[in-house]
């Protein structure tokens, strides 16, 4: 099939949906005429990477049925093709976020296609995790997350699949941007600095809400529960707190909370409570999981799992089957004897750098998608460089630079 129309045609996409599919198009039906089979679609793959996975029998048989599927229908597989190009390869890191369905083509099977296309994770992460040296258990790792994920859409929708607006993250394990490693996954590169925003009523000044700086895409009503950015009564007046540790998650009871105390003594518990902990992560005891030799070993049927670092203390918790039953205690150690970074605690006072951080921001979006995902040549680079140069780069790093010496004299 080598029109795009005649092929969303055949898979009964309408325009808009079309539009989504397109970019990179071209380029996938040249190298999918070269390859004579998909090895994410056959029996063998699908042998070696399940056991990972981990999936429950019935899904476990309803995607291999779908990969045969798939792997018979000349539009579906190459539909496959180009899903993984635009997953794995593609310069959108969200590309794959703006597909379609695709219910109208694959009926009530439909969800299966993004949980195949999930699988197919392991062939391109194992090249690079052999690239890199890393052993064959830190790729089986990803299963946890495909995983929880086939559980997490079950739950809404009653059917195995995959959400297509989370398929992105899959990338990070092609790049090696995340390394899954033991229960933790480590994000290689510089984390960012936050501030937590403070959110205003408009109309006395009371505190609605805090938010992570810069990243709330809400806004707030008067009462305080969250609201589109157009509709909000409330007004940001900037950083309360910042720190120069990453700020993943955090509890906080709100201000219209109809019994905070009890609220609080809630929070309390979820750190004190190993009991209350393991039901979080795990679920219920004998049906969810078991314990043996000091791990947590899931059941066949086990409907429930959640993130140990999300709620909670998870040093109250048991290690899952295969990480060792002293994990977090080795954790606990390593944390209480590492060093810590002269660095930390450190902000930069951005006062009177506003000319420079507007210039450098205009500059940086302009080159921001090429130069994150390796699409740019040595010319660029250097035109990249210079701009920045131009725009006051020097001047801002040279006066960050003098309030670092400035904190590390001072301590």
């Amino acid at each position: 099939m080598t029109d795009f129309g005649d092929f969303c045609r055949k898979l009964k996409l309408d325009d808009r949906e079309a539009e989504k599919l397109f970019p990179g198009f071209a380029e996938s039906l040249r190298l999918f005429a070269a390859e004579s089979q998909q090895e994410e679609l056959t029996d063998a793959y699908l042998d070696r990477i399940l056991p990972w996975v981990d999936l429950p029998e019935a899904d476990a048989a309803a995607l291999r049925a779908f990969a045969a599927r798939v792997r018979n229908d000349p539009a579906a597989a190459q539909l496959f093709f180009h899903a993984k190009r635009t997953l794995f390869f593609g310069a959108e890191l969200k590309a794959i976020c703006e597909w379609p369905d695709l219910e109208a083509f694959f009926g009530d099977e439909h969800p299966l296609f993004y949980l195949l296309l999930s699988c197919a994770v392991f062939a391109p992460a194992g090249n690079s995790f052999r690239t890199a040296g890393l052993p064959e258990a830190n790729l089986r790792l990803i299963g946890r997350k495909i995983n929880a994920s086939n559980w997490i859409n079950k739950a809404a929708f009653g059917v195995p699949g995959y959400d297509r607006h989370a398929l992105y993250w899959l990338k990070h394990y092609v790049t090696l941007a995340v390394i899954p490693v033991g229960r933790f996954e480590f994000r290689r590169g510089v984390a960012q600095t936050y501030g937590v925003e403070v959110f205003r009523r408009r109309s006395d000044g009371a505190v609605l809400a805090l938010a992570g700086g810069g990243g709330c895409r809400y806004g707030f009503r008067a009462d305080g529960s969250a609201c589109p950015p157009e509709a909000t009564d409330a007004v940001s007046v900037g950083a309360l707190i910042k720190t120069s540790q990453p700020t993943f998650t955090g509890i906080a009871v709100p201000i219209t909370a109809e019994e905070p105390e009890a609220a609080v003594a809630f929070i309390n518990e979820l750190y004190t409570n190993p009991d209350l902990a393991m039901a979080l992560v795990y679920g219920v005891p004998g049906k969810d999981y078991n314990i043996e030799n000091g791990e947590v070993v899931r059941t066949p049927d086990a409907g429930f799992l959640s993130i140990d670092f999300v709620l909670g203390n998870n040093y109250l918790l048991k290690p899952l089957q295969g990480t060792g039953p002293d994990f977090y205690e080795v954790v606990k150690q390593i944390n209480a004897t590492a060093d810590k970074s002269k660095f930390l605690g450190f902000n930069i006072t951005t006062t009177d750098m506003d000319m420079w951080l507007s210039q450098i921001s205009t500059v940086t979006d302009q080159y921001n998608k090429s130069i994150m995902y390796g699409g740019f040549s040595d010319e660029v680079m250097a035109e990249y460089i210079g701009k920045l140069e131009q725009a006051g780069v020097r001047d801002y790093q040279a006066a960050a630079q003098e309030q670092l010496d400035a904190f590390v004299a001072a301590k």
